[in-house]
């Protein structure tokens, strides 16, 4: 058992990486610990176990962040370059879970825009194609290498992964708590086709968050909605009943 400041790096978690089993939160709070100290500069990095109590905190400047999103996978968030954008080797097809886009909309906040007529908000995702992963247990393992290489300024989408290399480089990097870059297939290989996906999130409300967040009620004045808990309110209004939000009063 290996232990400094920090995470504990338990026999356990080793186990788990050699025996090729989904990582867990322990594995992605020590990667981003490690992250987070060789990349001070960079905000975010922070617990992925708070997409349970749903308090992810809003991050100042560029950030990355490693996120748990539907049926145990992991994904990689980052507002490098003035842009959130959003790394996934499992699938190419522009959808975001509500678990993800309510983790996206806590934490870039500060980037969420307005609409040309200022009715309306939300937060642009860039979602670029990435390399897909083989097989279905080694999602954390790419979410790690994803936000170190995001972190060392690489294109992410133009690296191709020697999957069959990264985890036994993950436990090393863990043993030394230092994350290098990740192996890779021949550098002479064919650049992937730049492809990407730009998916607006509707944000509403005071809190702006999604329409997921919660049920929603419109104000009879301005049009804008709500969620209910936002407007102290316990039930939705009648049908016939006018409600005002507290702008409006």
């Amino acid at each position: 058992m290996q232990i400094k400041c920090g995470v504990l790096f338990s026999a356990d978690m080793r186990k788990t990486i050699k025996t090729g089993e989904w990582l867990t939160d322990q594995h992605m709070s020590l990667a981003q610990e490690i992250l987070k100290g060789q990349f001070s500069h960079i905000d975010g990095w922070q617990s992925t176990l708070l997409v349970q109590i749903d308090r992810f905190i809003p991050t100042k400047g560029e950030a990355i962040q490693i996120h748990l999103v539907s049926d145990s996978h992991w994904v990689t968030s980052s507002s490098l370059g003035g842009k959130v954008t959003v790394y996934d080797c499992r699938k190419y097809n522009g959808r975001l879970s509500s678990t993800l886009t309510h983790q996206l909309c806590q934490v870039y906040r500060t980037m969420i825009e307005e609409s040309d007529d200022k009715q309306n908000a939300y937060l642009a995702v860039h979602i670029p194609q990435v390399q897909r992963q083989c097989g279905s247990s080694d999602c954390g393992v790419f979410a790690i290498a994803f936000a170190l290489h995001a972190a060392l300024g690489h294109c992410v989408g133009d690296i191709t992964f020697d999957q069959s290399k990264m985890r036994d480089h993950l436990l090393q990097c863990f043993k030394k708590r230092k994350l290098t870059p990740f192996p890779t297939v021949d550098k002479k290989a064919r650049k992937r086709a730049e492809s990407y996906i730009e998916v607006k999130v509707d944000v509403f409300c005071t809190c702006m968050m999604p329409d997921t967040y919660g049920d929603m009620v419109q104000c009879s004045t301005c049009q804008r909605w709500y969620h209910l808990k936002c407007a102290d309110l316990l039930s939705l209004p009648s049908e016939d009943e006018w409600w005002c939000c507290s702008s409006c009063t």
